[in-house]
């Protein structure tokens, strides 16, 4: 089926059409995303898409027909509905294995995962291996150009942001540089496997790896080589494997496998690599405790000090950094700036050199308090932390042991959370920092950075065991719960399940019963007032232009005081619902299109005009076209609409009428499917042009609005 609605306003009209739908929209904004045909097993959330729209869970159920054992799985839901994901068209061999989550890509089109089931042909072991599923279709990820006699287990690492570079472990040869029967890490990256732990220098011994970060496109990254420990003495380093080569890690060596230096993470491109070590690396150095450091460039940075400190008996932890690895924050309990004078953790942050404090405030900051970095901003420019302590004046809690969320940005601290409902805590802040989602008291509130904080609708007890957000669109608008608690009928179990709590239905929007037809009554065009010369009687204060501009100067009607000739023009535009056959495969639906003026003459010698009128119209869509399967909702950007009117001349003292009647899919390339689709458009700016000076409508610089819509009241 197709509906469209229009908004066309001139002189305060507004018109639409809309085909009528025998969809019944939902106003429901919980929706159970692990429900099925049996349910008795945990739902334990994996991942999600960056928009959400696509959420993964794993599950013991089965909860599609596919699902054929009752080994754990991994499900995928979106607006389409439940998908199996660790599953293939290939008959698996065995029969029965669990699938471990390891990654999607952020638009969730690909999915990496980890099974000793065998999914594709070329897999012929019941090892564990690496798959891709991307639209229906699994393959297997954990190969190579080299066949190994002994098949070796292989265990998924990291991809990259789009999904087209996947890094894994395994000991297995998989090309023919990997000389040796140590676990590698390899990266698949187009259908070719490549070696990643080359450790630099020839005729080293074999070492084991292990991958402790990546960058976001997977091309930088960090690991551990060891030699296996002999007599209880380990020897291992740390390297960064870019593009250009791999260079060992400043500080990175270590014989104690529990103390060493930690790797602690990457910026998104890969320029910073941060790592916790005790290895003096800088002369400011001075102590033996383990420091953070930023290597960059080429060069290990001193991170973890300040103007008063930073060679203290005291360990500092990485807390977070900002995307591009610009602003690092950390935990100390050493005192680094002059206004740090309590014993406690504070979070600090090191930007472009120096060292600031974070958590304090006008209010407060050295109390008898801890304070922990909640979440920052992707900038880095805005920190959000949980403390105990009034660091402002307007944190009045009666309970001095309440916990509240500040928001530090520069050296402005501001109290997020001003509701009084108790003990907080932030459970999920968006990317710019404006939508919060916390835990308080008995419930789950949003925040919009405007001093205003809602409970989630409908209020959800927070007392249910395991409650958490695990995730939420950049903008809030849709948050994904795990709970035990039943917080539907379709939940019939006391197990963790998932829930999404949006808008609504996702598989609907608002639509009118019915809006056909639509008639756009069409009127000469004027040009606007800008030079005003007069007053205007419609509203005080409202100047006026005298005397009126047509905006066209190539075409008018008939007007007696004007020109001498009679009123006899007319113009509309209609637009009619064609209902498609439900009972065929056709996509029959279809808009009628009618265009009429009457007329229409030349304004130099006001003859009949015989050339042609193109209109021109604004559509935008929604209906359920969206995504690669083309059945999802969503609203396109605008789209123009233009097709052409043939004008005839008349006999008779009358001009020339221009008309035309046709249909949408006949005047516009590439129409999708209509039918079934529900399709609500709006229609805006009609403009009907003239052929300009030239009278070619093709050459569109100097064609002219002759009419747009509007009504005349005689």
């Amino acid at each position: 089926m197709v509906g469209i609605a229009g908004k066309l306003v001139a002189a305060g009209l507004a018109a639409a059409i809309v085909m009528p739908s025998i969809a019944q929209g939902s106003h429901a904004r919980l929706t159970h995303l692990s429900s099925g045909a049996s349910t008795s097993s945990s739902a334990m959330y994996a991942g999600a898409s960056r928009d959400t729209s696509r959420v993964f869970f794993t599950s013991h159920d089965k909860l599609v027909p596919q699902d054929k054992d009752s080994d754990g799985d991994i499900y995928e839901y979106s607006p389409a509905g439940l998908k199996l994901i660790s599953t293939s068209q290939y008959e698996p061999s065995p029969s029965t294995g669990a699938a471990h989550f390891g990654a999607a890509s952020t638009d969730g089109s690909r999915v990496f995962f980890t099974t000793r089931l065998s999914l594709h042909p070329t897999d012929t072991d019941t090892l564990e291996d690496v798959y891709e599923y991307s639209d229906g279709t699994v393959v297997l990820v954990s190969t190579g150009q080299y066949a190994e006699s002994v098949p070796r287990y292989s265990s998924f690492e990291a991809a990259s942001e789009d999904g087209t570079r996947v890094i894994f472990h395994t000991p297995e040869r998989l090309i023919f540089a990997d000389d040796d029967s140590e676990v590698d890490l390899y990266a698949r990256v187009h259908g070719r496997t490549e070696l990643v732990s080359y450790a630099p220098g020839g005729g080293q011994e074999s070492r084991s790896v292990a991958l402790m970060a990546a960058s976001a496109d997977a091309r930088v990254a960090v690991f551990d080589a060891a030699v296996p420990p002999v007599g209880g003495e380990w020897n291992s380093q740390l390297y960064v494997a870019t593009p250009d080569g791999t260079v060992e890690l400043p500080g990175g060596a270590s014989t104690d496998m529990y103390q060493g230096p930690r790797v602690r993470g990457v910026s998104e491109d890969g320029a910073h690599v941060f790592y916790e070590t005790a290895a003096a690396l800088v002369p400011e150095d001075t102590d033996a405790w383990h420091d953070l450091y930023d290597f960059h460039d080429g060069v290990p940075h001193l991170l973890s000090q300040g103007s008063a400190g930073g060679n203290g008996r005291y360990a500092p932890t990485f807390a977070k950094a900002s995307a591009d690895g610009a602003r690092v924050f950390f935990s100390t309990y050493e005192q680094l700036v002059p206004g740090d004078t309590d014993s406690e953790p504070d979070i600090y942050e090191r930007h472009d050199g120096a060292t600031r404090l974070v958590s304090t405030g006008p209010a407060g900051g050295n109390g008898p308090y801890v304070a922990e970095l909640a979440g920052i901003t992707g900038d880095g420019t805005t920190a959000f932390i949980h403390t105990k302590e009034p660091l402002t004046e307007d944190d009045e809690d009666p309970n001095a042991e309440s916990r509240d969320v500040f928001a530090r940005s520069g050296d402005e601290t501001t109290l997020v959370s001003t509701d009084g409902y108790g003990d907080l805590r932030l459970e999920w802040s968006s990317p710019d920092g404006k939508s919060l989602i916390y835990s308080g008291g008995s419930q789950l509130l949003t925040h919009r950075r405007d001093g205003v904080s809602h409970p989630i609708v409908p209020k959800i007890p927070f007392v249910y065991e395991h409650l958490s957000v695990k995730t939420a669109s950049p903008d809030g608008g849709r948050v994904v719960l795990q709970t035990a608690g039943r917080l539907m009928k379709s939940d019939q179990d006391s197990a963790d399940d998932l829930y999404l709590l949006g808008p609504g239905d996702p598989m609907t929007y608002p639509r009118p019963a019915a809006t056909s037809p639509m008639r756009v009554p069409l009127v000469p065009a004027f040009e606007q007032c800008t030079d005003p010369n007069t007053s205007f009687a419609w509203s005080s204060g409202v100047a006026a232009c005298n005397p009126p501009v047509p905006s066209s100067g190539e075409l008018t009607v008939g007007t007696p005081d004007f020109n001498g000739k009679p009123p006899r023009s007319q113009g509309s535009m209609t637009l009619a619902i064609r209902i498609g056959d439900p009972a065929t495969s056709e996509d029959e639906a279809d808009v009628a299109v009618r265009v009429r003026v009457t007329d229409v003459r030349k304004a130099g010698d006001l003859s009949d005009y015989s050339g042609v009128l193109k209109v021109v119209a604004k559509l935008r869509i929604t209906d359920r076209t969206t995504g690669p399967q083309q059945s999802y909702p969503g609203t396109g950007e605008d789209i123009e609409f233009a097709f052409t009117v043939p004008c005839t001349e008349t006999a008779g003292d009358e001009g020339a009428t221009c008309e035309l009647r046709s249909t949408l899919k006949a005047l516009r390339c590439c129409v999708p499917r209509l039918e079934g689709k529900r399709n609500v458009m709006r229609v805006d700016d009609v403009r009907v042009y003239d052929s300009g000076p030239d009278g070619n409508i093709v050459t569109s610089a100097d064609n002219e609005v002759f009419m747009w819509p509007g009504l005349f009241i005689p």
